[in-house]
C-alpha cells in the first residue's frame, strides 16, 4: 500500500472510531433540583421582579427550565385550591352532622346530656 492509501484508511478509521464515541455516548442526564428551589424560582418569576432570562442566568438554569418551574407550580396551586375546596365542603358537612347529633342527643337523653355521657370530657 502507498502513502495516500495509508493516510485515507488512517482518516476513515479516525472518522468512525470519532462517529462512535459520540453516537454511544449516553446523553447528559437532566439536572434535578429540589422542589423549594423551583418553587423559589417560580415565585420570584412570579412577582415579576427580575426578566426570567435575567432569573435564569443569576441561578445558572435555563430560561426553559425558569418557566417551567413556574407552570408546574401554578398546577400544583390550583390542584392544593381544589383540595382545599373539597376539604372544606367535606368540614362543613361534618359541622352539620355534629349539630344533628347535639340536637338528637338533647332531644332524647335531656338538656344536659352532655352532663350524663361525658361528652366535654373525650378525647377531641
Amino acid at each position: 500500500m502507498d502513502q495516500q492509501t495509508l493516510i485515507i484508511l488512517g482518516a476513515l478509521l479516525f472518522g468512525g472510531l470519532l462517529l462512535y464515541a459520540v453516537c454511544s455516548s449516553s446523553p447528559p442526564k437532566k439536572k434535578e433540583f429540589p422542589q423549594s428551589f423551583k418553587d423559589k424560582i417560580a415565585i420570584e418569576n412570579l412577582r415579576g421582579q427580575i426578566a426570567p432570562e435575567d432569573l435564569a442566568l443569576r441561578e445558572d438554569i435555563t430560561a426553559e427550565e425558569v418557566e417551567q418551574f413556574t407552570q408546574d407550580f401554578l398546577a400544583d396551586a390550583e390542584a392544593f385550591a381544589e383540595s382545599r375546596r373539597a376539604m372544606e365542603e367535606r368540614i362543613g358537612s361534618l359541622e352539620m352532622d355534629c349539630q344533628w347529633f347535639e340536637k338528637t342527643c338533647a332531644r332524647f337523653i335531656g338538656s344536659d346530656w352532655k352532663d350524663k355521657t361525658g361528652y366535654e370530657k373525650r378525647n377531641r
